[in-house]
């Protein structure tokens, strides 16, 4: 994965992740899948990326999703359509999945979010 494709995928978590708080949690889950599925072995460098736009995002306050995080998305989305394999698409989604999935529980928003992306990776729901 490119370096420009791999800041957009952390801006994509940043953005669905902006309601979670339990950083620790979510890092843990990015660090393990740069390490394991995209073999980053100094992963410090884009945890630290994270952080920071996971925590601009949470300062916002915003109470849902806007239009600006959508529209981010889809040109995320695109530029990942034309670099991942449809396996490494999948692999993408259950990361957004475990990254929000706290307890059990993911609010129908971050589902909508989700439901959205995938279908913006070209991901049938059957395969999800």
């Amino acid at each position: 994965m490119s370096e420009s494709s791999l800041l957009n995928l952390i801006e994509l978590l940043a953005i669905i992740a902006k309601f979670r708080s339990d950083q620790e949690r979510i890092l843990d889950t990015l660090n393990f899948f740069l390490a394991n599925q995209l073999e980053i072995q100094d992963t410090q460098k884009y945890s630290e990326e994270f952080v920071e736009r996971w925590q601009k995002r949470r300062a916002k306050g915003s109470p849902n999703y806007v239009v600006s995080e959508l529209t981010q998305a889809i040109k995320i989305c695109d530029e990942l359509n034309g670099e991942l394999t449809q396996g490494q698409k999948i692999s993408v989604l259950i990361l957004i999945f475990t990254t929000v999935e706290h307890e059990r529980s993911i609010s129908e928003m971050e589902l909508s979010f989700i439901q959205t992306v995938s279908k913006l990776l070209n991901i049938k729901e059957e395969d999800f």
